[in-house]
């Protein structure tokens, strides 16, 4: 597991590695979503809707509501990349508030399971829909012609990153 306090987060990644091309396509999209950044907020998509909720808070939220099954705290600060014990402040005060509750796995009664309550399950479900809505926003603005292949783009990048696909042989110009 990685947390901020890692040597991995202490300086930012560099991009000498990845051809100009490919760093001249992040400048750019970094400098449009700097100007989105300008016009919409970049909170979290929850914000709105529970906006007592910290940006740690909004992460177990949904970390716990992707497959709304109850996690370890090991697993669910795995999720979040937060050490256990801020996890554990993070979820004390989200039980607090009603958004999830503290169970005992039924194997082995020492582990404890954090689960969403009806109230963090609708709150989770009411932000996913919203994501949904500006996701629709984001796509209608493209035009038709590119909206399927900007999806499949960012699908098969997001699908690299996480391993379940190989990145292409690379282009030799």
């Amino acid at each position: 597991m990685t947390t901020v306090g890692d040597p991995k987060h202490a300086e930012a990644p560099c991009c000498s590695e990845v051809p100009e091309q490919v760093r001249e396509l992040a400048g750019r999209l970094r400098q449009q979503l700097r100007a989105l950044f300008r016009v919409r907020s970049p909170r979290d998509p929850i914000g709105w809707i529970a906006p007592e909720l910290t940006s740690a808070q909004v992460h177990a939220l949904v970390a716990l509501g992707l497959d709304d099954v109850p996690l370890s705290m090991s697993a669910l600060a795995q999720r979040m990349d937060a050490g256990l014990p801020a996890a554990t402040g993070i979820v004390d005060r989200l039980e607090r508030d009603g958004f999830v509750e503290r169970l005992r796995d039924e194997q082995d009664r020492r582990v404890v399971l954090v689960g969403l309550t009806d109230h963090g399950r609708s709150t989770y479900q009411q932000a996913d829909r919203h994501m949904s809505a500006m996701l629709c926003e984001f796509l209608g603005a493209l035009p038709d012609t590119e909206r399927a292949s900007f999806v499949d783009s960012v699908c098969h990048a997001i699908a690299i990153v996480c391993g379940v696909a190989s990145k292409p042989p690379s282009e030799t110009p």
